[in-house]
């Protein structure tokens, strides 16, 4: 298997991370929505990448580092 190289940095995929917030459904389709779609799309290749070589999870930390699996879960039971 040929090697794969990070899409992120581990200071990008904390960056990207830091950023994350909650969002109204009444936003989705926003420009900002965008940017944060696109970032968490990012973050989701790089995990998928980290795991398909066994690396480092650096992006599963951040995630749980800032609590984002909280936020996913607001956004998705619309409690924001």
């Amino acid at each position: 298997m040929a090697a794969i190289a990070n899409t992120l940095s581990v200071f990008e995929a904390q960056a990207y991370a830091k950023m994350v917030a909650p969002f109204r459904v009444r936003e989705v389709g926003s420009k900002a929505w965008m940017r944060q779609h696109n970032i968490v799309e990012q973050l989701n290749i790089q995990a998928h990448q980290n795991a398909l070589t066994k690396h480092d999870e650096f992006v599963v930390e951040a995630i749980l580092g800032y609590d984002l699996v909280r936020v996913g879960t607001r956004v998705r039971v619309g409690l924001r």
